[in-house]
This record gives C-alpha cells, structure tokens and sequence, in this order.
C-alpha cells in the first residue's frame, strides 16, 4: 500500500480454502494521506505460496481500485499558535480572549480551558467557541479584586477539563504550546480608593479666603466634571 507516499503492507489474514482472501493493515501513527491511499500489482508472496487445490499458482497480477476516498490521518493535530488578547488594561467584567490556532479542523467536546497567572492568581479562560474550525477562542471574564501591571501569562498545555478537543479522525489534539509574550496585556479590576483627606491649614477664614481639601487615592484618576 502507497500512504501518503509511505509504503506500508496489508497482511493475510483470513479466507484459505475459500474464493476470498482478507488481507488487512492496522493504520500506524503519524501517517497522512488525504487524496486516497492505492495498492499496487502484483501481490507480494512474502515467501508463502497462494495455489489452488491441485497446487498451481495464483496468477498474482490484479487491476488496483480506485480509492480516491480512501483517506489516512493518524497524525495527531498540534497548536501552531496563541493569539494573545490585544494589549489594554483589562477592568472587572471585560473579556480576555485567546484563539488558539491549530494545523487541522478540531472539534471540541465539554469546556476545555487555558490556565492563566494574573498578578500571581490563577484564573482560567475557557473554551467558548470555534468547533469545527482551526482557530478555537477561549475566554477569561475579568473578576474584581484582581492586579497585574507587569503583563498576565498562560502555561501550557491546554486543560482539558474532562472534555476532548480532536480531529475528525479522533485523534487528540497535541495540547502543548508556546506561551505568547503578553507584557502589555494588563489587569486593574481592583477600584481606587481615597486613602486619605489632607484639610486646610488650621486658621479662622474670612470673607473671600479659600478653604482647600486635597483627596488622596491610591493610584492616579482623572476627573470630569465638578464633583464635590
């Protein structure tokens, strides 16, 4: 047998003393032929012999098939890359998607997940859509409380999470990755605080004189308006 270019050899296996002969090949891994596998003439005695009940021969000269649909894939399907979010401060309730891109169409069974570190949490961003595609998106929905100024990081592999990501051959997809570089991909979903109030100097005030408070916060604002 040609697979993919890769010769392989489907075995006897059953049908002596019949008018059928059974010869099979059990697909090995990382094989891939996606045009149609084919056989070629004549058989391959191997040292056995094929004769009939008076000892001639089997002429072993046959037409192949034709099996254009006769297909192979035992080649696992990898990641090819992360597309990481784009940079921003993320605050509490924005999305952080990541697409993970892979070499064949996948399909994604339950709610496989990407571990994320932000500011030392982890936090998980799961799976939401993209079966049937090469380009799976996964999503984290920020919660409160959370810090990260110097850039969120993923870790490989994939989390399965009790589901299945495969390809139409069911084999597993390959989970491993490289981690892309996300230094300007940050978190802020923890609200400023006023951490004190400095009054106005001790005096009495007259007519016309300022009496001035200063708001201190924690992290730097901006402000719109006249609040007061």
């Amino acid at each position: 047998i040609d697979i993919g270019g890769v010769t392989k050899y489907a075995d006897y296996l059953s049908g002596t003393g019949t008018a059928a002969l059974t010869f099979r090949y059990t697909v090995e891994a990382a094989l891939t032929d996606s045009d149609g596998i084919t056989i070629s003439s004549p058989l391959d005695l191997n040292s056995g012999t094929i004769q009939n009940a008076v000892l001639q021969n089997l002429d072993l000269v046959f037409t192949p098939p034709v099996m254009g649909s006769v297909l192979v894939d035992s080649t696992p399907p990898v990641i090819t890359s992360i597309t990481p979010p784009a940079d921003a401060t993320y605050v509490e309730a924005g999305n952080i998607d990541f697409i993970i891109n892979t070499d064949e169409i996948v399909n994604v069974v339950g709610t496989p997940r990407i571990t994320i570190d932000i500011g030392g949490v982890t936090k998980y961003a799961d799976y939401l859509s993209g079966t049937g595609t090469t380009a799976l998106t996964f999503r984290y929905t920020v919660e409160a409380g959370l810090t990260d100024n110097d850039g969120i990081t993923i870790s490989s592999p994939v989390d399965l999470n009790s589901g299945t990501i495969q390809n139409v051959g069911l084999e597993n997809l390959d989970l491993t990755f490289t981690p892309p570089v996300m230094g300007s991909v940050l978190v802020d979903s923890i609200p400023p605080v006023i951490t004190s109030i400095t009054p106005p100097a001790d005096a009495t005030y007259i007519g016309a004189q300022n009496i001035d408070f200063v708001v201190n916060t924690d992290e730097i604002v901006n402000v719109v308006g006249t609040p007061r």
